[in-house]
């Protein structure tokens, strides 16, 4: 575990933090910008709480995080934020963001922690998520249509192709 609390800390950048590390503290800080920084893979809970942090775009999360505390920042839009699949606990709170567009691939769990979060901005994923099922549904109604209009076609085409042979026959017999 790795404390680094109200220290007026404004960036990360260069910060090589130890391999093993599971938990990192840094909140009530001056922490601006997350851009480029390498969080190690084994750590599971992250608290940037009060800090300055305005985007998350490009982010990169470790997998195995499970707890992110985000609030009390500067955050207006989650655009390119990619979470861990495997988060149980996110929190955003107090925070401007106006929308949830942008973000990245969101584990179903992750939708549902935006929805607690920021419960009126996750329409936007409930939808998207309806029209993506809708679509699927389309394409593979169009797909079987096709495949039909395709066997129709090729069934016509042996009908005519029979058709001309045999007329073709009967022509030559008669000369």
């Amino acid at each position: 575990e790795l404390v680094v609390m109200y220290t007026g800390v404004n960036s990360l950048i260069g910060v090589k933090f130890p391999p093993n590390l599971i938990r990192l503290r840094l909140d009530h800080n001056q922490i601006n910008s997350l851009d480029g920084i390498e969080f190690p893979i084994s750590l599971q809970s992250l608290d940037l709480t009060f800090n300055k942090i305005k985007s998350l775009n490009g982010v990169i999360f470790p997998p195995s995080l499970t707890y992110l505390g985000l609030s009390n920042n500067n955050i207006t839009s989650l655009l390119g934020a990619r979470f861990p699949p495997n988060l149980t606990r996110l929190s955003l709170r107090s925070n401007p963001i106006s929308s949830l567009k942008g973000i990245i691939e969101p584990s179903p769990n992750v939708i549902q922690l935006l929805g607690e979060a920021l419960p009126m901005q996750v329409n936007y994923f409930r939808e998207k998520s309806s029209l993506k099922a809708a679509r699927q549904s389309q394409k593979a109604t169009l797909k079987e249509m096709s495949d039909l209009s395709q066997h129709s076609m090729q069934n016509q085409l042996k009908a005519v192709t029979s058709f001309l042979r045999e007329g073709m026959e009967a022509r030559a017999r008669e000369h």
